[in-house]
């Protein structure tokens, strides 16, 4: 049975480390990539199969828009896969590891069956590969405990409270939440004092954290060329990093120092 993979990316960098890491691997074949929703889109609508290919399409484009701007585009590869009737898996692979992301993109609306984070270890990324390949749905362990735990807090939660919360989550003050809704403040202030009980929280900040609305990081990648001589490997390294500035010039620098919490060589 021949593997077939797409990969949609936008990033041009991390595109060429996850092609030229597949391309390494005798079993997996790399049938097409994209680097924009409207080519990963197209590639969709033409692709065909045998009765014996299987697929996985490895995507990572414009999550960061769709989680934090209400942008759906990069969804809609999701939706697109969802919808096509094809037999191809869709893994989520994001720097967004969050366990409300991986609720969203796993949910019945756009049917994700696998969800690795871009700070993984590629042997993670095969595995995820495997398990999709086999039938299997497959999200890292620790983002699988994220999602746990937001879903037992959601189910907790009143209709009324889940819509609050959404709210809180798309930046909406108590005023504007309580317009919205046709609500007086004090009732909006209510729903949330019980939203924080039900979450076992004291503050919004608090919840947002929880929740993994907010904080973070991103993914800066740096070639080999410009890492420190402790971190001379062959590849790329991807840094998983603190949200804060950083100009060209620093992170060109081989003094530079960037808060790392994990990295992955491919």
């Amino acid at each position: 049975m021949e593997k077939i993979i797409y990969v949609f990316e936008s990033e041009p960098i991390v595109m060429e480390g996850i092609c030229s890491w597949i391309s390494s691997k005798k079993d997996l074949t790399i049938r097409g990539k994209a680097s924009t929703v409207e080519e990963a889109l197209e590639i969709i609508n033409f692709a065909s199969f045998e009765e014996d290919e299987q697929a996985v399409a490895i995507i990572g484009i414009n999550f960061r828009k769709a989680c934090e701007a209400r942008n759906e585009k990069g969804m809609k590869i999701l939706s697109a896969i969802k919808d096509s009737g094809l037999n191809i898996k869709s893994l989520v692979f994001t720097d967004l590891d969050r366990g409300s992301f991986v609720l969203k993109a796993l949910s019945e609306k756009y049917g994700a069956q696998g969800f690795v984070s871009k700070t993984a270890e590629k042997h993670i990324l095969l595995e995820a590969i495997d398990s999709l390949m086999a039938g299997q749905t497959y999200i890292q362990p620790y983002l699988q405990e994220q999602a746990q735990e937001i879903k037992e807090i959601l189910k907790r939660l009143t209709r009324r409270e889940k819509v609050v919360l959404e709210n809180i989550q798309n930046g909406l003050s108590n005023q504007d939440s309580a317009k919205m809704l046709g609500l007086s403040v004090r009732t909006i202030e209510n729903h949330i004092a019980h939203i924080y009980n039900k979450a076992k929280v004291c503050a919004r900040n608090e919840l947002l954290l929880k929740l993994g609305t907010r904080g973070g990081g991103r993914c800066i990648v740096i070639s080999r060329s410009h890492l420190p001589g402790s971190f001379d490997k062959p590849g790329f390294l991807f840094y998983f990093a603190a949200l804060k500035p950083f100009s060209k010039s620093a992170m060109m620098s081989s003094t530079c120092s960037v808060p790392i919490e994990r990295r992955i060589v491919l």
